[in-house]
């Protein structure tokens, strides 16, 4: 937004940084804040396909524990679009649209379940693209 001239207050004082290959980032559009998808695939299993094992993340390393961080975090952002201000023409402001942006970052490790969960996402769903 500050790019687009549009100003938003004061930035967070800290950023994080990844390592390419170390996490993923896969993202898709929700219509609305109740319209998010992956926060199931924490609770339930993911994919329950007749005569297979249904494959789960809930409780286990990738979803984290009590004094453990998960591998796997979800999160749901409004989409803000720069639009004029109403009254100064010259003004820009943010415009809140109803869809959110639900994201999905996975830090994978070498476990099984990372691996299935990981195949999962590449080829089993269609809703999310991986984004980074």
């Amino acid at each position: 937004m500050g790019l687009q001239g549009v100003k938003t207050g004061e930035s967070a004082p800290w950023r994080e940084a990844w390592v390419a290959g170390e996490a993923q980032v896969w993202g898709r559009l929700a219509a609305d804040d109740g319209d998010a998808v992956a926060i199931d695939w924490l609770h339930k299993p993911y994919l329950a396909e007749r005569g297979r094992a249904m494959q789960t993340i809930k409780g286990t390393v990738l979803t984290g524990g009590v004094n453990q961080v998960g591998r796997v975090w979800h999160r749901m952002f409004p989409v803000v679009v720069v639009g004029p201000h109403p009254k100064r023409t010259e003004q820009k402001i943010p415009v809140y649209s109803d869809r959110f942006l639900e994201l999905l970052t996975v830090f994978p490790d070498n476990s099984r379940e990372s691996e299935l969960f990981e195949t999962f996402l590449e080829s089993s769903q269609s809703l999310f693209r991986r984004l980074w």
